[in-house]
Formats: C-alpha cells, sequence, structure tokens
C-alpha cells in the first residue's frame, strides 16, 4: 500500500507520558493510556446515545438508518445526514487511533488487527446493542490482559477468538444483541 511505501513498514513509537510505567493490578501490567481509552469509549458511548435520542440530526440519523426512503419522504436530508455519518465516523476512527498509536505503536497496518478484534467484540456483544458491545469490548480487553498476565501473550489470541466461537454457540444473537424475526 502507498502508506508502507511512504512512511516504511516498520513501527514508529510515539511519544506519550500514559506508556511510560505499566500500574500492575492483579499480577497484569496496564498501562495509563490502556485505561484512558476505555474510559473514553465509554464517555463517547453516552454522548452518541444522547446525541441521537436528544437532537434533530441524531434523529434524523436513526430514521436514515433505519429507512433511508421513508426519511426522505418525511423531509430528511439524506445527503446530508449520511455524509455527516461519514464525517462523524471519521473524526471516531481518527481519535481511536490517536488513542491507540502510542500503545501498539504506528505503522500502515496498526489497526488491521483491532479491527478483527473490534468485529469479535461487535458479534460477541450483539451487532445490535451499542451498549452491549462496549461492555463486550471492556470485557474482551480485561480477559486479554489476564491471559497475558498469567498464561502467556501467545494464547492471548487464542482465548479471545475462542470467546467468539463460545459466544456464537450459546448466543447467536451475542449477549445483549436482540433476535430479530423477520416475516416473509
Amino acid at each position: 500500500s502507498y502508506a508502507t511505501i511512504e512512511f516504511g513498514a516498520f513501527a514508529r513509537p510515539l511519544p506519550s507520558p500514559g506508556v511510560d510505567k505499566p500500574i500492575i493490578i492483579f499480577g497484569a501490567g496496564v498501562f495509563i493510556q490502556e485505561l484512558l481509552i476505555p474510559f473514553v469509549a465509554v464517555v463517547i458511548v453516552v454522548l452518541l446515545g444522547v446525541f441521537q435520542r436528544r437532537t434533530q440530526l441524531g434523529r434524523a440519523m436513526r430514521a436514515v438508518a433505519f429507512n433511508r426512503v421513508a426519511a426522505g419522504i418525511v423531509g430528511v436530508n439524506v445527503l446530508h445526514v449520511a455524509m455527516f455519518s461519514f464525517a462523524l465516523a471519521s473524526a471516531l476512527g481518527g481519535l481511536a487511533g490517536i488513542l491507540v498509536a502510542p500503545v501498539i505503536q504506528a505503522s500502515a497496518t496498526m489497526g488491521l488487527l483491532l479491527g478483527i478484534k473490534g468485529f469479535a467484540v461487535a458479534i460477541i456483544g450483539g451487532i445490535t446493542s451499542a451498549p452491549g458491545v462496549v461492555i463486550a469490548g471492556l470485557l474482551y480487553g480485561i480477559i486479554e490482559k489476564f491471559v497475558d498476565g498469567y498464561i502467556s501473550t501467545a494464547a492471548r489470541e487464542a482465548v479471545g477468538f475462542s470467546l467468539v466461537i463460545i459466544v456464537l454457540m450459546l448466543f447467536p444473537q451475542g449477549l445483549f444483541g436482540r433476535r430479530e424475526l423477520i416475516k416473509v
């Protein structure tokens, strides 16, 4: 990819006071930056929930997500809402990159494993439940840290992705997702 050609294939550390020295919690080393990430995620989810339920633009976003045609018929400017949604998603993705880069080091492919883990967390939490996904993400991160601290770093990914299989076998819609019935 162009980013790899331009910046090189090697990861680069980014200076941050939050990754100097880990704090030991129940035998697992945790950086302050790693504690900041879930805190910011919870704050953003709460703010987005209030935004979607209390503002006209937030309600328009929900309407467009549910049914674009019906939203357009009742007067919602679907194109503007879609453009705002993409801009908001881009800004949140940029914020996530800023928060995560000091922890995992910046590289052209730094988001690949995080994207896969994010998809796994969305499956575990339930695609239809944003608060469920946040709770699942927090639990997933805590479990990964304990496996990393008590078992091994190599087992961290295996245990994490095994959780996806177990949850899908027991709860096909995720832990907090709603089962949707489609009538034909």
